[in-house]
């Protein structure tokens, strides 16, 4: 997770692009007014704009910002240009991004309490201390307790690698990564997007290898899934029964519902 997670900017400039383009505004004219209360950074605004006058497609000028978007924002993009409804890709990518923010709000939520108390365990600890030794000393001691507990924080906050795994953070990203590849699948299907296009765009908002060049070889759709390597063996059976009943659409939203609405046991408490 990175602190973009919980941000608001690409919120606002997927709605602003996705209002514009249901309003029947150029393209063009959708990015200067989705990019013009900060949103994105006036280099990247800038540049934009000049690409899309020059004639190059959205999706061009975004890959060329990874950092900014993304490379599974850009192929859905790419998407809705194909087919002509870039106002469904950009409301597609506003609703992963608003159920993924709300998926670390929580988590940030359940760890609040946990790390309060990690936090004033030192303080409390430490005042005998403060009467032998001194202020001086009782802080010492206080901030050598608290150092390794901060620098984890700020490790797991940022993505450091040496926190990468560790069973907190391989719980999280676990979570996190079936609730982008089910969000954004189930967004894919329900667009008419071919499985296969729509798999390998998953695997780039999940963060996981794009499947094998064999993959169409598969003969149902849960062996196939059964590559990506993020659902449990409840989940594809789920999906298989699924599968047969024609309702795959709604079997990913509910595993995608379930994600986000659990938690996991992050070991702390």
């Amino acid at each position: 997770m990175s602190n973009n997670e919980l941000s608001l900017k690409p919120l606002r400039f997927y709605h602003a692009l996705a209002e514009a383009s249901q309003a029947g505004l150029s393209l063009l004219a959708g990015v200067e007014a989705a990019s013009r209360d900060g949103t994105l950074s006036e280099e990247v605004a800038l540049n934009l704009r000049s690409r899309l006058r020059r004639g190059e497609s959205l999706a061009g000028a975004m890959a060329r910002f990874p950092e900014t978007f993304p490379a599974w924002q850009s192929a859905i993009v790419r998407m809705g240009e194909t087919s002509g409804r870039l106002d469904l890709a950009f409301v597609g990518i506003g609703e992963i991004l608003e159920r993924r923010r709300a998926y670390w709000l929580r988590v940030m939520s359940r760890l609040a309490a946990p790390l309060f108390i990690l936090h004033l365990a030192p303080l409390i600890l430490s005042m005998p201390l403060w009467v032998s030794a001194g202020f001086d000393a009782y802080l010492r001691a206080v901030l050598k307790a608290l150092a390794p507990l901060d620098l984890a924080i700020l490790a797991l906050w940022f993505g450091w690698p040496r926190l990468q795994f560790t069973a907190p953070a391989v719980r999280l990203r676990r979570f996190d990564a079936k609730l982008r590849f089910c969000l954004c699948l189930t967004a894919l299907v329900k667009a008419g997007i071919s499985l296969t296009e729509a798999v390998g765009i998953s695997c780039l908002a999940a963060d996981r290898p794009p499947p094998a060049q064999d993959w169409e070889k598969r003969q149902t759709l849960v062996e196939r899934l059964t590559e990506v390597g993020v659902f449990s063996q409840e989940e594809l059976g789920l999906l298989r029964v699924a599968e047969y009943s024609g309702s795959v659409d709604i079997a990913l939203a509910s595993i995608a519902e379930n994600a986000g609405r659990s938690l996991p046991s992050l070991g702390l408490y």
